[in-house]
């Protein structure tokens, strides 16, 4: 219910979205089917370029606090849904950008394209410039929606693609582009060394194949960096290039990309790597960290009658307390299925460990690890009113609970009380075109207000000066006599934090 999460939208806004909506069709419906037309390289590269720099200036000069209020309302157009690409890689034909059709999905085909310009990240979507085969054969790639993969934008951290079926469109700005909206969709064949290897207009045959060994120490690194994603690739390009590698390397590669793979809880995947990487009892540690990490895919699964099998076999190789441990926990599954008899005790200790919450930090060196936490049953009960009629303070580990404004006795009945609550909530959202520009901004900025995470001696006197000044040009946004005994929600994001942060006001 909170104002961050509302749209408001004029009807004239409303026209002028459908409006655009309507005309990006037009458009489609009179090219369809026109060839692709040569752009130019030089000026869309820059374009590219400059948006991207744009973006990174913006999040240097204005990155160091909240997210900025949007005047703005983002309108996607979702567009025909289509199926993805089901044909295998190997299947397909490849093809030219200058054979692209508009409007037109090309089944059947696939694109090998490469980046040559930074990525333009957008509110739904990345884009940035690639080339085929050609120096002249440039467009336009945008990946919509599913742009992000384990953490990482996908344009980003790639070199070189492959589009399966390509769909060549028009995009919300009528601009000519390729677009992907499935991430299966799109294949990372070379990752992205730097942030500049875009400029590298030609790869050499040293950097386009890697050895397999280079392959799986780059991976390594990534991995003890904690980058997954990277780290996946690498172990994927690897196995790609390992047609006369050893057996034995081959086999670290699938069981080191398992690894990766339980980390990014891809386990289905996981787990075909880790029964990949067996040696068939050529070493039997090797063997017993592959079923026990194929063991911990399946229990992930849900799977836990092939979970034991793992496990079963984890544990004649290394029966260590972590074999014992997992046999117990798949035995207790497996009973749970078959008898319907359950740990109630552990049930509640894991809704509770869930759910719980915490004062939050009470000394400047207290150890997060030792926090303390706990089930709030009447604050939970709550907190699932619409009305915002209490308010939470702590005293060390003890927290009080306090009435924000006078509730009339017999005021909540059983039948009424939420219609009572959505008529309050809704009756004064409805009037939000009646604020002003000054009182929309100022609410929004206190529904925003999230200050980076400041050191352990707490925020910076500037910071709490600056939350102090926003709280009171909220506060003087409602009207005294029309509030008068009502919450304001506008300043409940805001109070709360200098709650937090130990202020008064």
């Amino acid at each position: 219910m909170s104002g961050n999460n509302t749209l408001f939208m004029t009807p004239e806004e409303s026209c002028r979205v459908q409006s655009t909506v309507r005309d990006r069709l037009k458009k489609l419906d009179e090219q369809a089917g026109q060839p692709w037309k040569a752009v130019d390289s030089h000026a869309l590269i820059q374009q590219a370029t400059s948006t991207s720099l744009m973006q990174d200036l913006s999040t240097v000069a204005f990155g160091l606090g909240a997210p900025k209020s949007k005047e703005t309302m983002l309108a996607y157009a979702v567009g025909r849904p289509y199926l993805p690409c089901t044909t295998k890689l190997q299947d397909l034909k490849q093809m030219k950008i200058s054979e692209l059709k508009m409007e037109f999905h090309h089944r059947g085909f696939v694109l090998a394209l490469r980046r040559v310009s930074p990525v333009a990240e957008l509110e739904a979507s990345s884009w940035a410039v690639v080339q085929g085969e050609s120096s002249d054969d440039v467009e336009r790639l945008e990946l919509f929606l599913h742009r992000s993969k384990n953490g990482r934008d996908v344009l980003d951290i790639c070199s070189e693609l492959l589009v399966k079926e390509p769909y060549y469109t028009l995009n919300n700005q009528g601009e000519r582009t390729i677009r992907v909206d499935h991430p299966s969709d799109l294949v990372v064949t070379l990752l992205s060394e730097n942030p500049e290897s875009w400029r590298q207009r030609h790869r050499i045959a040293e950097d386009r194949t890697k050895a397999p060994e280079k392959c799986k120490e780059m991976g390594n690194a990534a991995l003890k960096k904690k980058d997954f994603a990277r780290a996946h690739a690498y172990y994927t390009q690897g196995l790609h290039e390992s047609a006369d590698a050893p057996y034995t390397l081959i086999k670290d590669l699938y069981r080191n990309r398992s690894h990766v793979n339980l980390l990014l809880q891809r386990f289905d995947e996981a787990r075909t790597d880790a029964t990949s990487s067996l040696t068939d009892g050529a070493d039997k540690a090797l063997d017993a960290k592959a079923y026990y990490r194929a063991g911990l895919a399946a229990y992930s699964l849900g799977d836990f009658d092939n979970a034991k099998y793992f496990f079963e076999q984890h544990e004649k190789l290394q029966p260590d307390g972590h074999a014992k441990f997992n046999m117990r926990r798949i035995k207790a599954r497996l009973q749970e299925q078959s008898t319907g008899t359950y740990e109630m005790a552990k049930i509640v200790h894991d809704i509770i460990q869930r759910n719980a919450f915490g004062p939050g930090q009470q000394t400047e060196d207290e150890d997060i690890s030792n926090a303390s936490t706990g089930l709030w049953i009447r604050a939970s009960y709550m907190n699932h009113s619409c009305i915002p009629n209490a308010k939470k303070d702590y005293i060390g580990d003890l927290m009080i609970v306090r009435a924000a404004r006078r509730i009339v006795n017999s005021v909540f009945t059983q039948n009424l009380g939420l219609q009572v609550q959505m008529w309050v909530v809704f009756g004064r959202r409805s009037r939000w075109a009646d604020y002003t520009e000054d009182e929309k901004r100022a609410r929004g900025q206190g529904n925003q207000f999230r200050p980076k995470r400041e050191k352990a001696a707490g925020p910076s006197k500037m910071v709490i000066d600056k939350a102090k000044r926003l709280r009171q040009g909220i506060n003087e946004t409602y009207d005294r006599k029309r509030y008068k005994g009502l919450p304001r929600p506008g300043l409940m994001q805001i109070e709360r934090w200098l709650q937090e942060a130990g202020v008064r006001w």
